[in-house]
């Protein structure tokens, strides 16, 4: 029976002493008792008592501690494997509650941790607790070493590659970096439950491009934040930090489209100077970008001899500066192209008349970054006081001589029929340039020796349309040339004998010369007109009316599709 009793009492101790080893809390980190994620616990706080429990990350993540008590309030600490505090609270039941049950979740890289719980406020008595744990799934595996921090340990990216991270509490800054082959622009897709965050944008030398502030905004609790650089070639760094207290997991994506350029380009900005500046090659198209870091370009290239050259610039952009100079860097011109309201693409053209010599453009930001691509073409030789004296003879109608005495006019035009060679339309469909011209704010054609004109490419309300162009009688107005222009009021001269279908908006004014053919169009179509008699047009009848009428129905029965076709073809050789 003494046996029998002596082992009863040795089981009831020895299971006692079990049971407290398992449930036993340590006193210090050194003796902290391990615990698993998803396990319940619990332990008892007695006065001046402090318990402490240990706990390992296998990676970055988030842990979320679920503790439940009878006491109204204790402090609870959260340490890292070095015993640098991270976290301390003091949660309590509050006003309507004696039952305290509080939740918090960290964000933290992966290593060991401790949690400390302390009696405070003299309150004591039974607790328990669950502590759960999630992996951040982060692309660069990082500890409490913190290996992404800077310049120098910053994880390499590769572009159109979807990555994942973290933010948290030990770990509140990550660098990234990615390089360039060649210019263009880059477009970060960043998501996160974050609320706000900071991006910085750097060049390889550490310089910044760009600081951001990326939210969610009042009505989302996810951010999906979207933006685009225009940059050169190169090395650069992202740096996502923590702001406003918010911590958490986050994709990023940086994809790449090559701007194209015809020059390449670097971080040294090659051709930022008069001195690095590209030369280029007339009649041919180049590729270039403005950029974050690269906000201006020259170009140079050289006339072997006086004559007329026609810029054309095509761009995303909706607007920039383009400034010409001669061969001293003296400026000839400064001009502010843009897309117009009506449109997201750039499409300018300017002609100018140059001496024999060496010139520069510049293409400079004003306010928009992006792609461009333009050329340089040679355009028809200013007529000099010869031409104006002596007309070639291929042209059948040229302007008066102004020092001529007034009553004397231009002979009349030869009609040459379409079965003639000389007659020739150029075919629209031909992989070559369909020849437009370009005179003062007037795109125009030259048809069987007269010139039609296609489109208006200026910005004023009043306008002129003249009588000739470059020697050539103008006699037609191509479909839509000044349809949706901005323009109120046009002078339209006696020369003009033929329009296109809507040449016009409904509302223009039509300043027209007595008897002339666009008086006659004014009064059919609708138009408000003046009319004035000839005399005050400055006496001026170059045309023998009844032949030139007949040319011309010839001409125009083809000038509004070759109007609308010449521009479709102009943009899309530019």
């Amino acid at each position: 029976m003494r046996r029998i009793t002596a082992f009863f009492i040795a089981s009831i101790l020895l299971t006692t002493c079990f049971t407290f080893a398992v449930n036993a809390a340590g006193s210090s980190m050194d003796t902290a008792t391990p615990i698993s994620f998803g396990s319940s616990y619990s332990g008892v706080m007695v006065e001046d008592g402090a318990d402490y429990y240990k706990i390992t990350l296998p990676s970055s993540g988030e842990i979320t501690i679920d503790f439940s008590t009878e006491m109204w309030q204790l402090e609870v600490c959260l340490y890292d494997a070095s015993g640098n505090q991270i976290d301390k609270v003091y949660p309590n039941a509050g006003s309507n509650s004696d039952t305290l049950k509080w939740t918090e979740s960290y964000n933290l890289l992966s290593g060991t941790y401790y949690f400390k719980f302390r009696e405070y406020g003299g309150y004591t008595g039974n607790y328990s607790f669950t502590v759960t744990f999630v992996s951040s799934g982060e692309s660069f595996s990082e500890s409490q070493e913190k290996t992404d921090n800077s310049f120098e340990r910053s994880n390499a990216i590769s572009l159109g590659t979807t990555y994942k991270g973290q933010l948290g509490e030990n770990d509140e800054v990550d660098y990234y970096k990615f390089t360039l082959s060649l210019s263009g622009e880059i477009i970060i897709a960043f998501t996160t439950e974050m609320w706000q965050l900071e991006v910085c944008l750097y060049d390889a030398s550490g310089n910044l491009i760009d600081k951001v502030y990326p939210n969610a905004g009042s009505d989302s609790d996810t951010m999906r934040w979207n933006k685009s650089y225009d940059l050169l070639s190169g090395t650069y760094y992202f740096r996502f930090r923590k702001y406003g207290g918010y911590l958490g997991n986050y994709s990023l994506n940086v994809g790449f489209n090559n701007s194209g350029e015809s020059f390449s380009e670097s971080q040294e900005k090659t051709d930022n100077s008069f001195e690095r500046s590209n030369s280029i090659n007339l009649k041919t198209t180049y590729k270039g970008q403005l950029a974050e870091n690269d906000e201006v370009d020259y170009y140079k290239f050289t006339l072997s001899s006086a004559g007329k050259i026609n810029v054309n610039l095509n761009s995303e952009m909706w607007k920039l500066e383009v400034c010409l100079y001669d061969a001293s860097g003296n400026q000839i011109d400064k001009v502010y192209p843009n897309a117009g309201s009506n449109s997201d693409t750039l499409q300018w053209t300017k002609s100018y008349d140059l001496s024999a010599g060496t010139y520069y453009f510049k293409f400079k930001k004003d306010g928009y970054l992006g792609n461009y691509s333009f050329s340089v073409s040679n355009g028809s030789t200013p007529p000099s006081a010869e031409h104006n004296t002596t007309p070639p003879a291929d042209r059948p109608t040229q302007a008066p001589d102004n020092n001529a005495p007034e009553d004397v006019t231009a002979p009349p035009a030869e009609l040459v029929e379409p079965g003639d060679d000389s007659y020739i339309i150029p075919d629209p469909d031909a992989d070559v340039d369909i020849t437009i011209n370009i005179y003062l704010d007037f795109e125009y054609t030259v048809i069987n020796n007269y010139v039609v004109i296609v489109n208006y490419i200026g910005g004023d309300t009043y306008v002129t349309i003249p009588e000739y162009i470059e020697n050539y009688t103008v006699v037609g107005v191509g479909k839509r040339a000044f349809k949706d222009k901005g323009v109120q009021k046009i002078k339209v001269p006696s020369t003009v004998t033929q329009f296109g279908a809507e040449a016009f908006d409904d509302s223009v004014e039509l300043e027209c010369v007595s008897g002339s053919a666009a008086e006659t169009y004014a009064i059919n179509n609708g138009f408000n007109h003046t009319s004035e008699s000839a005399d005050s047009d400055g006496g001026k009848n170059p045309i023998g009316t009844i032949i030139l009428v007949a040319a011309v129905v010839v001409i125009v029965a083809v000038a509004g599709a070759v109007a609308v076709i010449v521009i479709g073809k102009k943009k899309s050789v530019a």
